[in-house]
């Protein structure tokens, strides 16, 4: 499929133009978006939708 994994979000950052962070289970995402900005790169964060 052509799908590449890396070990951390910094080195992610190194081959991508943007991130996208999808939260499934409610975790906080907030390390990795911190990673993603001081890198310098677009972000956008989903967060699940929930009843309330």
């Amino acid at each position: 499929m052509g799908v590449k994994l890396y070990p951390t979000v910094a080195e992610l950052c190194q081959h991508v133009d943007a991130v996208m962070i999808e939260n499934v289970d409610g975790r906080p995402h907030l390390k990795h978006a911190i990673d993603v900005i001081k890198a310098g790169k677009p972000l956008y964060i989903e967060n699940p939708r929930r009843d309330t």
